[in-house]
């Protein structure tokens, strides 16, 4: 007995997962002359599942769920594109036209795709705000926490903070001290040091 519930949960998971997953496919041409791109990588977003366009700009791709974005990691502009549940085959447009409709749908699921992640990535670059040389070695502290990176020898620094929220970060050099306030749609901001507070 104990047997036979094992295997019909396992068909039954192996059902779901299967129901769950679709093939779409697609066409990739050049904004420019309409002609196929071949060899272009195709992926599912958030996985490693991917593909390459054929010699006449398409691809057929499997996918893990119903709706699902793809993304063409070679793309200057990070190109993504959804699939809708009810939709199978998409001829999307490549080219340098940002102004066009698909770069302009692309930037909407980027910025979808930003906010549903639990962090993200600030970038900056301290200055002296009198000789305008860039602040190696300054201490950039997450306020209210222990999360502290330091800043290279061109002054720059990434740290990774809470998504979705604004965010204050401490940047002291010495008895240089500032706080800098990201908002949240900035990942960054060239910050000229300029009080001589002590913390």
């Amino acid at each position: 007995m104990r047997l036979l519930t094992t295997i019909s949960t396992l068909i039954l998971t192996t059902l779901i997962v299967f129901g769950q997953q679709r093939t779409i496919k697609g066409r990739l041409i050049s904004a420019e002359d309409k002609t196929p791109i071949p060899g272009w990588n195709v992926i599912e977003y958030g996985t490693k599942n991917g593909t390459a366009t054929d010699f006449n700009g398409e691809f057929t791709l499997t996918v893990s769920s119903r709706s699902t974005i793809l993304w063409f990691p070679q793309c200057f502009t990070q190109l993504y594109v959804e699939y809708d549940e009810n939709v199978d085959f998409k001829e999307v447009i490549l080219g340098t036209d940002i102004k066009g409709q698909i770069y302009r749908d692309s930037k909407k699921i980027e910025q979808k795709l930003a906010r549903a992640r639990p962090t993200r990535d600030l970038y900056g670059e301290v200055i002296d705000k009198k000789t305008k040389a860039p602040l190696d070695n300054c201490e950039i502290k997450l306020k209210g926490t222990d999360t502290i990176v330091y800043s290279d020898d061109k002054g720059s620094f990434m740290i990774t903070v809470p998504n979705n929220k604004t965010i204050e970060l401490e940047i002291k050099k010495g008895e240089l001290f500032q706080v800098v306030t990201y908002d949240i749609d900035q990942d960054f901001i060239q910050i000229k040091i300029k009080s001589q507070k002590k913390i």
